[in-house]
């Protein structure tokens, strides 16, 4: 079970699962932005965050489970799977939500990760590349219209800074621009910002 109760969450991920999730990925965004806390105040704050999303990979473990997940290598080596993103598909817009909420607090977690901890092992945090192919992934394998709201393509936008594969930027680029297409939000600008981002890094 989940140590929620200090950030004043009642249950663990079940009747307010989506909610749960949405206020840890909340905390983990304040924390990531925050100037003013104190270098102690944000590494206690930092591994309260920590052990929450940690169990909270637990959670997943047990409740939301996609229906199909295949990893990047094995989709792009199939002649069946026009993707080298992990293909990971679910069934209800709550599990799709909690996931990738998920990999965006961990995201955000390594990124404001105090810097006596970065040696520190973890069983949920990966890396940043690696967390930000697996939103990118979630994201382009649930194309139903209840996986689209501004806070995934915000996420998207920000996780997309973080690839280095040109193929998979490639198919970034072209998921955006169909996602611009089918909500008719205004996405044009900041999709060529990206690109200019990936161009400057090259």
């Amino acid at each position: 079970m989940a140590d929620f109760e200090q950030y004043g969450i009642s249950q663990p991920l079940p009747a307010n699962k989506v909610q749960d999730a949405i206020i840890l990925c909340g905390k983990a965004v304040d924390l990531k932005l925050s100037q003013s806390i104190h270098p102690i105040g944000k590494m206690e704050e930092w591994l309260k965050l920590y052990t929450a999303t940690e169990n909270w990979q637990v959670c997943l473990d047990t409740g939301a489970q996609p229906i199909l997940a295949i990893n990047g290598v094995k989709a792009a080596d199939s002649k069946d799977i026009l993707t080298s993103f992990p293909l990971v598909i679910y069934t209800s817009r709550a599990d799709f939500y909690i996931s990738f909420l998920y990999h965006l607090s961990c995201l955000l977690l390594l990124q404001s990760r105090p810097h006596s901890l970065r040696r520190m092992k973890s069983a949920c945090l990966k890396t940043i590349p690696w967390h930000s192919v697996q939103l990118c992934g979630i994201s382009k394998s649930n194309r139903l219209a209840w996986s689209w709201d501004p806070i995934v393509v915000a996420a998207l936008l920000f996780a997309g800074k973080f690839l280095s594969y040109c193929e998979q930027q490639s198919e970034m680029v072209q998921h955006l621009q169909g996602l611009s297409e089918l909500t008719g939000w205004k996405t044009r600008k900041e999709i060529e910002k990206l690109k200019e981002f990936w161009n400057a890094g090259q």
